[in-house]
């Protein structure tokens, strides 16, 4: 499981940095990350993406404060998750 999630992340690395890159690619990879269960790989895909809203806001581009607080709770909520799991495991 662990080199399968660190595939999926190395294949993101390697997907933002294509020259045709789309932001709705991470929205995919968000889904599907989700849907498999895989909390590392989705938690790498919201960081991306808090990455790119970040940089939008930077160029002042339209983006809404409400996509990145989203995006932030997301994160938290998902780290608050992964620490519990932790502890349960021990």
């Amino acid at each position: 499981m662990l080199i399968r999630n660190l595939a999926a992340i190395q294949a993101l690395e390697q997907m933002k940095r294509a020259p045709d890159f789309d932001r709705k690619l991470l929205l995919l990879a968000t889904q599907a990350s989700h849907q498999a269960g895989q909390k590392p790989v989705l938690l790498a895909v919201l960081q991306e993406l808090l990455k790119l809203v970040k940089a939008s806001v930077q160029e002042s581009e339209n983006v809404s404060v409400l996509e990145s607080l989203t995006l932030v709770r997301c994160v938290i909520r998902l780290c608050a998750k992964l620490l519990e799991e932790k502890e349960a495991n021990k």
